[in-house]
């Protein structure tokens, strides 16, 4: 199209006044008088609820568009897993008792006893375990020569894990007289995979008598 033929439209003029003397260029309506101010909204909290769990959020507005009063239902969370009890067993020998090379320690006493993973009937060696998971085993006690004791003579007392011993557990003295006294002790941590596995208190290299023994295993995890 050619530029000679386009309407002339004087720009700088509509844009300062909007009436009839600008016939070149369509105008917007102009603006009227300004209304008179508006009243200010409003919101309010109105009720809180605590909806049953797993239930959706709500909030609902029972006033107006103007004053809203705004209705929150919030879920409650969903209740927690208890807490597993622990799971532990003590047993004990305080009277001086006699043993010799290759025979269990004796515990003729139960002391604390928390669950069913963990039995053991008094006045023997077996500490029965009856679920699998991981253990910790804490032992000690007071030992000195048996009679008939061959001087030097090296006592060993360790863990046995049906029938074999666990590493980790030996714990040793030498006797140089039937005077002597010494206090063993051991604490370790074992795995049960299949159940029921038994636990003895061995001991190896001469007769000895033992007092004040005490044995305590807890269930410390799951498996």
């Amino acid at each position: 199209m050619r530029d000679d033929l386009s309407p002339k439209m004087n720009i700088v003029q509509c844009s300062k006044k909007c009436d009839s003397s600008c016939p070149c260029v369509p105008c917007w309506p102009c603006p009227g008088p300004a209304g008179p101010a508006g009243e200010a909204a409003t919101i309010q909290i109105g009720t809180v609820t605590t909806g049953a769990p797993g239930t959706p959020a709500e909030v609902t507005n029972s006033g107006t568009s103007q004053n809203a009063i705004l209705n929150f239902v919030i879920p409650q969370g969903e209740p927690g897993g208890g807490a597993t009890p622990p799971q532990f067993l003590n047993a004990y020998s305080t009277p001086p008792q006699p043993n010799t090379s290759g025979s269990p320690l004796i515990f003729d006493k139960n002391a604390a006893i928390n669950g069913s993973a963990i039995t053991h009937t008094e006045n023997t060696s077996d500490i029965v375990i009856q679920e699998p998971g991981f253990y910790s085993v804490s032992f000690h006690s007071t030992v000195t020569p048996g009679i008939g004791a061959s001087f030097p003579v090296s006592v060993l007392l360790y863990l046995q894990q049906n029938g074999s011993p666990v590493a980790g557990t030996g714990t040793r003295h030498t006797f140089q007289t039937a005077n002597e006294v010494a206090n063993l002790a051991f604490t370790q941590i074992i795995e049960v995979d299949t159940v029921p596995t038994t636990l003895r208190v061995a001991s190896d290299g001469g007769p000895t008598i033992y007092s004040d023994a005490s044995i305590t295993v807890n269930k410390i995890g799951s498996k």
